[in-house]
């Protein structure tokens, strides 16, 4: 096309490199390790990052340090995720490709290009291996790289991109401002007690009106608990269904009809809106009982264990999640939190216990968790709920935005699309 050049991304980049190959030991301080695994959805999980020592840190850094604009691609197990990294870093990397842009323009281009169904086609068909999938370091210096020649023609086209993503990230932002929030509530009410200690110490509790104050006791039980608290189990919440896979040797078990919900379509997000599998009605219909209603929480317990996401439409899950479909006095909300709970202080050993990664459906339903009364269970509801709903819209938001960018992605980068009528459509879903 004229007005575009093809070059090798060796080319298109000051270099390209990898992580280090090794593996060096985990440390109580220090910096963070950053693998393949935690690259998801073109975020960068940090916080499953474990730390490795100064000394390590540095000894990699010499072969691979990252900047601020570089970009960042999964070599092994699921490869050809990509990150702009737009802050300037403060990790080390393992089996991990770096591009090392030359200027933001350039980042901010070979980042969008590489999510072209063309470049993750060459990506994958490039990729090697039998058991675990990787692609080799000179396979991605020698990546095919589609680019205007002019900076400003570059610039307009990820420009275009660029309002989408931030929006994305913004209700992203906002969302995990919501989740903290619900998050802290329930810390406070159902597992710090703080408003019993408060009023145990003839004080009021902070934030809290005189009505739902009233509502807790004031003083404590033998075990521990507020007074009158009773302890219980994950079963208590409602249904505990364990998901299944229906046999892949009858297609006709697949369609259109019910969401079939799997670990990755669980990760960072509270609300399952999408999921890479769908089964068809008569596959729903030969396997009713792991039918799951809107309103059910699942909890991956198997592999990657500790997802908690909520379901909001008819769904079934594989035989790596377990759920909970709420019986008649537990909300969602309540649940979903419960579960939250349960999974950091079980399933991912709270702090420094034991890792459990496969959790069966009677060890699941066997959880221990706090009940509290019903009165506080609701007023806990009453003030989530909305913040829940607000989170819900604006995960749907960021599906549509999201849905829009892999419309116009390939088309802008293939210079199909003006940059105008791009912008026109973009408008019309951020106005």
């Amino acid at each position: 096309m004229k007005g575009w050049i093809t070059v090798p991304a060796e080319d298109f980049c000051s270099s390209v490199r990898d992580g280090t190959h090794d593996s060096p030991k985990r440390n109580e301080s220090g910096k963070k390790l950053i693998t393949s695994k935690h690259m998801i959805g073109g975020q960068l999980k940090l916080a499953d990052a474990y730390l490795i020592s100064e000394a390590d840190f540095e000894e990699i850094q010499k072969r691979s340090r990252v900047h601020r604009w570089d970009v960042l691609i999964s070599m092994i197990g699921t490869v050809g995720e990509v990150f702009l990294v737009k802050d300037e870093p403060d990790f080390a990397i393992k089996n991990i490709g770096l591009f090392k842009s030359k200027d933001e323009a350039r980042g901010r281009w070979l980042y969008y290009f590489l999510k072209t169904p063309t470049a993750q086609q060459d990506i994958i068909g490039k990729s090697r291996g039998t058991t675990q999938s990787y692609i080799p370091l000179g396979e991605l210096r020698r990546l095919p790289i589609a680019a205007p020649e002019s900076a400003e023609a570059m610039t307009g086209i990820t420009d275009v991109l660029r309002v989408l993503d931030d929006k994305i990230e913004l209700n992203r932002r906002m969302s995990g401002t919501l989740e903290e929030m619900a998050r802290a509530l329930y810390r406070s009410w159902f597992v710090d007690f703080d408003p019993v200690h408060a009023r145990a110490l003839g004080q009021s509790p902070a934030h809290m009106d005189a009505t739902t104050a009233a509502l807790f006791p004031d003083s404590f039980g033998p075990d521990g608990l507020p007074k009158g608290w009773e302890m219980g189990t994950i079963s208590d919440l409602g249904r505990v269904v364990t998901g299944k896979t229906p046999s892949t040797k009858q297609p006709e078990n697949y369609g259109d009809f019910c969401p079939f919900v799997k670990i990755p379509d669980m990760h960072g997000k509270m609300f399952v809106l999408s999921s890479s599998s769908w089964l068809s009605e008569s596959g729903v219909q030969r396997q009713r009982n792991q039918l799951l209603a809107p309103g059910s929480v699942s909890v991956s317990c198997i592999a990657t264990p500790g997802l908690v996401a909520i379901n909001p439409s008819s769904a079934m899950t594989n035989q790596q999640i377990n759920s909970v479909e709420p019986v008649q006095g537990f909300s969602t909300e309540f649940v979903y939190w419960t579960c939250v709970q349960a999974a950091n202080d079980v399933l991912l050993g709270g702090s420094g216990g034991s890792v459990f990664h496969n959790t069966n459906k009677s060890t699941f339903s066997a959880i221990p968790i706090v009940l509290g009364p019903q009165k506080i269970r609701d007023a806990f509801t009453e003030i989530v709920a909305p913040w829940h709903s607000k989170i819900l819209h604006l995960e749907k938001e960021s599906q549509t935005l999201a849905a829009l960018r892999d419309t116009l992605l390939p088309r802008l980068m293939s210079g199909e699309l003006r940059i105008r009528e791009a912008e026109k459509q973009v408008e019309e879903v951020t106005a």
